[in-house]
């Protein structure tokens, strides 16, 4: 993100600098009254609910794949040349859709590691969002700020091609084969995998693509600026309280190990100095 960042105290509406859109109305050293910061039991479940079932989404996809894997290769020792075929062309055409949704995007320089057999790249991005989760804090969790990264929605929107375009044939194919040929409860256990992926997956990631987010605005007559958060280029923290530390230290780690963030809505947004500076300077972005 090679972008300059600027600030105002001033009211103003969305503009564009560079590739990086900030919307910058923003109270900044504690001039907003802060919440207090009593941590609930309810506000810890649901952090670490919120954590698990991330990380609960993450396993199902990695045990869906190496489920087809090995039923290719018991197809494959049995004879059954062409299922097992099948079974793995499949497994291979999620990561060439995940490669030319991210092309459309960035270009083909950067979608070329989401081309990585088995969604490799997918993976590594899903496993740094779940350690992001467990970084924040609860009281984060309760203002949503886990929501406000298009990282959480583009990871749906490849979950969804995963889904649809390796799961729902991998579950066609397995099906019919246990239907002829029979199995073990390992081929139940991956036509169930597969299964359950396409229902909750693809409903998950045709959610997240049509779903649109616009920039804060002051006043309605302002005009509305898009924020593309499905393909993970937009952040939007407007109005929310940023002075946490534990919420900057996992706001820094993510954002600067980001390449993919150019959007960013910070209006109204309470923060300090010293946040603003460690991140510019990280992510080699020049305040002014």
């Amino acid at each position: 993100m090679g972008s300059q960042l600027s600030r105002s105290h001033a009211a103003q509406s969305p503009r564009e600098e560079g590739d990086l859109l900030l919307v910058v109305e923003v109270q900044v050293n504690g001039e907003a009254g802060r919440e207090d910061d009593c941590v609930t039991f309810e506000s810890v479940k649901t952090k670490w609910v919120k954590v698990l079932l991330a990380a609960q989404g993450l396993i199902a996809r990695c045990l869906d794949t190496a489920l087809d894997l090995r039923t290719a290769v018991k197809f494959y020792l049995q004879g059954d040349r062409w299922w097992a075929f099948f079974t793995i062309v499949f497994v291979l055409v999620s990561p060439a859709v995940q490669f030319t949704y991210m092309a459309s995007k960035y270009g083909p320089q950067i979608a070329l590691p989401y081309i990585i057999p088995f969604s490799i790249k997918h993976i590594i991005q899903e496993l740094r969002f779940v350690r992001f989760l467990k970084m924040l804090p609860e009281a984060a969790f309760r203002a949503s700020l886990h929501e406000s990264f298009g990282a959480s929605s583009l990871n749906k929107v490849l979950a969804g091609i995963e889904c649809g375009f390796e799961s729902f044939p991998q579950a066609v194919i397995q099906s019919r084969a246990f239907y002829v040929k029979g199995g073990d409860w390992l081929n139940v256990a991956s036509i169930a995998f597969s299964c359950a992926g396409v229902v909750y997956g693809v409903y998950m990631g045709v959610t997240a693509l049509l779903k649109t987010r616009t920039a804060y605005k002051e006043y309605d007559f302002m005009v509305d600026q898009a924020l593309d958060f499905s393909s993970g280029r937009a952040a939007s923290f407007a109005q929310m309280d940023l002075m946490e530390p534990a919420t900057q230290k996992a706001l820094l780690w993510f954002l600067e190990g980001d390449e993919l963030i150019s959007q960013l809505d910070l209006a109204k947004a309470t923060f300090n100095d010293d946040f603003v500076r460690t991140w510019s300077s990280s992510a080699s972005i020049t305040p002014k």
